[in-house]
């Protein structure tokens, strides 16, 4: 079962290959990716996904609305799409940014294929680079546990 929500990002041509067709027969928002990381002979276009260019360095979010930067992680450029979007109130869920054993996602691991180490702490790092206040928004973490404190974190519950 898909969200239902506007618009799903996933940043790696990899997850993509694995589940567009599931993702593009049931959901009817917009698909999001970026420029890096997809081979040359497969245009994310031609799979009916809109593509941003991408800054896998840059710190912060881009003020660029063609331009995304990744933080690294895919989390990081979904907050990126959103602002680019015109959120002006972002809200974390599932952003943990740990590991827990071997498990790499609040959701369990990937397919082998899909399943890659990450580096958690260099991931919070990047998201410590976005001050809300610059870009004149609002970030809440409502994560249930979370490493990332550089946000409010908040009860889904209350909200």
């Amino acid at each position: 079962m898909l969200p239902t929500c506007d618009h799903i990002w996933a940043t790696d041509h990899r997850w993509w290959s694995h589940h567009r067709q599931a993702v593009q027969s049931e959901y009817k928002g917009q698909c999001w990716t970026q420029d890096v990381q997809w081979p040359a002979n497969e245009s994310p276009q031609a799979w009916n996904i809109n593509c941003l260019t991408a800054d896998t360095q840059a710190t912060g979010l881009s003020k660029d609305k063609t331009k995304v930067h990744t933080g690294k992680n895919s989390g990081f450029a979904a907050v990126g799409l959103a602002y680019n979007l015109g959120a002006d109130r972002i809200i974390l869920l599932g952003y943990d940014m740990m590991m827990d054993g071997d498990r790499r996602h609040w959701f369990g691991n990937h397919p082998d294929k899909l399943n890659v180490a990450s580096n958690y702490n260099d991931f919070a790092r990047m998201f410590g680079t976005i001050n809300p206040a610059e870009y004149g928004i609002e970030i809440w973490n409502v994560s249930r546990v979370t490493a990332l404190k550089n946000f409010p974190i908040y009860n889904l519950d209350d909200l």
